[in-house]
């Protein structure tokens, strides 16, 4: 049995109760007026002489608690407002012991034109219809191949852009499917948003974009908003922009923001640790020019930095300590056969490297092929996919397209290659786990087998 409280001890207790409930940490008001009461015998015989007779040691003691109380508050109050690093709000992926092999999941006869990881570890798709009905959006299942319809589109869309919210909900962006005068479809010149909740499965007219624009760049910001830059202008998709809007999730609106120091069509954007984002590519002179800036969103404008050392368009990608890999030359359907039986796309690029502390952009080894999907990796590499041609010496025939991809690490320019994705245009997105998702851009596989895509483990 615990000795009993002196009347002391008891009036200690309730005067530190009083300032211990405003304290935002939890505080044993009785123990430790004990505590403090008898740990020193002459300690007890001043306070009980002086407890109630001097007019100083209340304040004195109210003081200290509220120097203990305030000092717990600042501690708490700075690691609630302590700015938080991208790093700090996603999940860090493992690092994996990437074999080289692509495994093939499916399966699916018409590919999506947009997928996106979700933070709950499942796969999000828009597909569009084999009519003109509204996109059907789906959740892949990349362990077992499962696709699952979870919704539908108001509308059907050309290329959306889909950003997942903090909320859970995903964001699209694109302008609709239109029929032209011609009887040609395309793009039309209204560019809408709609949100799709994947817990119930609806989807609510998100609003109209403050500028109309063809496949611009969308990328989520630290603080939940979303940045769409650049694009083309509807229906011909061939003048660039340089406007830029935010979308901001807890009011439901599109805002105008500074615009782009020049246009940029499809450009590359990555973000940063800071939590502003670098912009590179440039769609003023398509293939002649690419320069770079950086978006501020506390100030809302862009910056412009040097550039690139290499001209031609690229791709960029996010890797650790918050490093940026651009590839230049991007693969394409159009080329020129060389003597060695090859398209020029089966030439070697350049690479450069962008670190956000050392301003400015240093080279780096050259990439095998021609790029058209760049993905950074948990372990500070990079996947790396595109396609080539070869002369297969019938002309009937034409050149036959050659896809490959690989795990290329930047530091010694070393690559492991694998086979390439089966696919036709392929495209691929990082997994949180690690995992990297590729998806043909055309109906299924090369051969006419059904598929959806393939993975990388």
């Amino acid at each position: 049995m615990s000795e009993p409280r002196t009347p002391f001890e008891m009036r200690l207790g309730l005067t530190f109760e009083q300032y211990a409930n405003a304290a935002p940490i939890e505080v044993d008001a009785p123990a430790l007026a004990t505590y403090v009461a008898r740990r020193d015998a002459r300690l007890i015989e001043v306070f009980g002489h002086t407890f109630v007779k001097p007019r100083w040691l209340v304040p004195v003691l109210i003081a200290l608690m509220l120097v203990l109380a305030l000092a717990a508050a600042a501690f708490v109050g700075a690691e609630l407002m302590r700015p938080r690093l991208l790093e700090d709000q996603l999940q860090v992926a493992p690092i994996r012991d990437y074999a080289g092999v692509l495994r093939p999941i499916g399966p699916g006869k018409l590919s999506p034109t947009a997928v996106l990881p979700l933070s709950d570890g499942r796969v999000f798709a828009s597909r569009p219809s084999e009519s003109d009905a509204p996109d059907s959006y789906e959740m892949v299942d990349v362990d077992t191949g499962e696709i699952r319809q979870v919704g539908r589109g108001l509308t059907r869309r050309w290329y959306p852009g889909l950003i997942e919210l903090q909320d859970g909900r995903v964001l699209i962006v694109a302008a609709d499917y239109a029929p032209y005068a011609d009887g040609a479809s395309g793009p039309s010149t209204t560019v809408t948003a709609e949100i799709f909740d994947p817990k119930t499965g609806l989807t609510a007219f998100a609003g109209n974009l403050v500028a109309s624009r063809f496949w611009p760049t969308v990328i989520p910001l630290q603080d939940g908003r979303v940045l769409i830059a650049g694009g083309a202008v509807p229906p011909d998709g061939l003048e660039p922009i340089d406007s830029a809007e935010v979308y901001d999730p807890r009011t439901g609106t599109f805002t105008a923001t500074g615009s782009m120091s020049e246009p940029r069509y499809r450009a590359a954007a990555v973000g940063l640790p800071d939590g502003t984002v670098l912009f590179i590519g440039t769609a003023t002179d398509m293939l002649g020019t690419q320069t770079a800036e950086i978006f501020d969103p506390a100030t809302g404008t862009f910056g412009a930095i040097e550039g690139p050392r290499d001209p031609r368009f690229g791709d960029a990608a996010r890797l650790g300590g918050g490093r940026v890999l651009v590839v230049h030359g991007g693969c394409g359907e159009v080329h020129t056969m060389l003597s060695d039986g090859f398209s020029d796309t089966a030439r070697p690029v350049a690479a450069e490297i962008y670190d956000p502390f050392l301003p400015g952009f240093l080279p780096a080894p050259d990439v095998p092929h021609c790029v058209s999907n760049l993905v950074g990796l948990p372990d500070g590499r990079a996947f790396v996919s595109g396609f080539y041609y070869e002369n297969g010496g019938n002309p009937e025939m034409g050149d036959l397209l050659r896809t490959w991809s690989g795990v290329y690490d930047h530091n010694d320019g070393t690559v492991l290659t694998m086979q390439g994705p089966r696919g036709y245009l392929p495209q691929a997105v990082g997994l949180a786990d690690g995992r990297v998702l590729i998806w043909p851009g055309g109906y299924g596989w090369d051969g006419g087998v059904p598929a959806w895509g393939d993975i990388l483990e």
